[in-house]
């Protein structure tokens, strides 16, 4: 991914903001009743929103014993795969959220079917 000065400055800002709030990111974490309220003081901060929020839980969900949703995105590719995502918990759930998430958007949204290396385990209409 590549930063510009810009999103640079936003991300600089948002860092501040933290630490002026909570002083750490563990601390904003550790005073939150739960998922949805950590998703809450998150968009709190100025530039984020509840697609960034979304990814940032998500790769978290490694980390802290958090329930985000998981994306209409990797949901969508998961239901064509016949994947059964209740079946995943923590890092394995985030793992393979991010590659659902990849190949929905390098092949499913293209419609680039033909090239999809899970084509042949896909059950979309063609």
């Amino acid at each position: 991914m590549r930063y510009d000065y810009s999103t640079a400055t936003k991300l600089l800002d948002i860092a501040r903001a933290l630490k002026e709030k909570y002083g750490s990111l563990e601390n904003l974490y550790n005073q939150s009743s739960d998922t949805n309220d950590l998703e809450k003081r998150l968009q709190e901060f100025k530039g984020i929103g509840a697609v960034t929020t979304q990814i940032f839980l998500r790769e978290l969900r490694r980390v802290w014993q958090i329930s985000p949703e998981v994306s209409s995105k990797a949901e969508s590719v998961a239901e064509n795969l016949g994947i059964n995502l209740r079946q995943f918990k923590g890092e394995k759930l985030s793992r393979l959220e991010t590659a659902l998430v990849k190949l929905g958007i390098k092949y499913c949204k293209r419609e680039r079917c033909e090239e999809c290396p899970m084509r042949d385990f896909c059950n979309k209409p063609s």
